[in-house]
């Protein structure tokens, strides 16, 4: 039989640390992506959702539907399993911490699931529409 010793945790969530710049989302560019943009969202189930921003699509989005997003640029993301952070830092900077799901939305398409309310107007439009061309097709 084996036996661990130490902490064993069945949690999906881990504290981390943001270390960047507070951005205006309307600044931000495809450059930005390359220097680093952290983002944090709404709590999920063991945590806040935070995560890098990978690619256009991700940036184009957040920035279309800002409400709720704190977007942090020239940004660096560590979580609390990463080892003693020593940095030398110049210019304008912003810490923050706190409690992050390990489930947060690393792509678009889990982005796009995880804030699916802030298009639900759109969504709603497009049921319409299709809606509509489904009628006419039969009474046509």
């Amino acid at each position: 039989m084996k036996t661990r010793d130490g902490f064993v945790s069945n949690s999906s969530s881990s504290s981390f640390i943001i270390i960047g710049e507070r951005a205006s989302l309307n600044e931000l560019t495809q450059k930005d992506i390359a220097d680093g943009i952290v983002v944090t969202g709404k709590f999920l189930c063991e945590g806040q959702d935070v995560f890098k921003v990978e690619d256009m699509s991700m940036l184009k989005f957040i920035q279309d539907y800002p409400s709720g997003f704190v977007v942090y640029k020239n940004a660096e993301l560590h979580k609390s399993s990463d080892d003693v952070i020593e940095l030398d830092i110049e210019g304008p900077v912003t810490v923050a911490a706190g409690t992050k799901d390990d489930n947060s939305s690393w792509d678009f398409d889990r982005l796009f699931d995880r804030y699916e309310d802030l298009v639900e107007d759109e969504i709603l439009l497009t049921v319409d529409e299709a809606k509509d061309k489904l009628k006419e097709k039969y009474r046509g």
